[in-house]
């Protein structure tokens, strides 16, 4: 099995539009999810949460994957907390990615 992924920190000139509409695709039934993203989004712009990005590099195209946002802890100084982790719940037979 071929493992072909890409991982990297948000890219905001590029990256930016794609993570929000693939975290609006992860809801879940969540409650007030979208209006978290919202939030997320104004607070990514903003530099205080972070991101890594998990794209597929499966046949010479790239498809964002799986993300986790991460944010300075707001009480321990000097940690991180993860805010999100998501993967897509299905990949082509030859990729896999546990998030």
């Amino acid at each position: 099995m071929a493992f072909n992924f890409l991982f990297h920190s948000l890219d905001f000139e590029s990256n930016l539009a794609a993570l929000i509409q693939f975290m609006r695709t992860q809801d879940l039934n969540y409650p007030d999810y979208q209006s978290w993203v919202d939030r997320c989004q104004v607070e990514l712009d903003a530099r205080y949460k972070h991101a890594i990005l998990a794209w597929s590099c499966a046949h010479r195209q790239r498809d964002l994957v799986g993300e986790v946002i991460y944010q300075p802890h707001k009480s321990l100084s000097g940690f991180m907390e993860v805010k999100n982790l998501e993967s897509i719940q299905t990949l082509e037979k030859e990729n896999l990615l546990i998030l």
